[in-house]
Order: C-alpha cells, then sequence, then structure tokens
C-alpha cells in the first residue's frame, strides 16, 4: 500500500507531481517556500500567471508563479511570464488568508494554581 501511494502521489525524486499539489485539499499549500492557498492554485490550474505581492516584497525572485508548458513544474521568477495572462488575487482575500494561517493556539490551558 505504501509503495502504491508513493507511485501515485509522487515522483520518482520524491516530490508531489503539479496536478497533485493543484489538487490538494488542504487550504494551504507550501512551495519552494511560498504559501499558496486555493485561490492561487485555482488561478494556476487555469493556465494563467500568478503575481505574489507578499513574494514581490520579501523574496522578489518569487514575485511570479506559473505552470510551465509541459505541466511538470510550478516555476517562480521575478519577471512576469511572456505568454500567458497574469492575475493578482485581491488583496482583502490574500490579508483574510494569511490572517487565517497566523492564528496562534494557545499551547498552555491549565488553570494557574
Amino acid at each position: 500500500m505504501l509503495d502504491k501511494l508513493l507511485k501515485q502521489y509522487y515522483d520518482v525524486r520524491g516530490h508531489r507531481t503539479v496536478g497533485n499539489i493543484l489538487r490538494d485539499p488542504m487550504e494551504c499549500v507550501t512551495v519552494d517556500g511560498v504559501r499558496l492557498f486555493t485561490p492561487h492554485r485555482q488561478v494556476l490550474a487555469a493556465g494563467h500567471g500568478l503575481f505574489l505581492p507578499g513574494e514581490a516584497k520579501s523574496n522578489p525572485s518569487h514575485a511570479y508563479a506559473w505552470i510551465n508548458g509541459d505541466f511538470t513544474r510550478i516555476v517562480f521568477s521575478k519577471d512576469p511570464p511572456a505568454n500567458k495572462q497574469v492575475f493578482k488575487v485581491k488583496t482583502v482575500i490574500e490579508k483574510a488568508l494569511n490572517k487565517k494561517q497566523d492564528v496562534k493556539k494557545k499551547r498552555n490551558t491549565h488553570p494557574k494554581l
């Protein structure tokens, strides 16, 4: 069963395939250090380029993302793709998604004595 899992969801190098990343039911998936939420993955799955304003500030080499021509990897770059329409997830949605991820959980719930 483990062998089937590895062959179905991972390529020979142990990396997840682009299709599996895009279809992942998790709200947030990290690829190359970049958090891609469901709206981001929907834009990429539609074949468009994606502008990531948060990455443009903190990591300019990952400001844009798109899927390469043979659908084998997600490409990150400081420059927009030449042959794709580029979209940006609305700032309000972006902030809400990041805020939801950054909520800290209380670790110690025992009453003080």
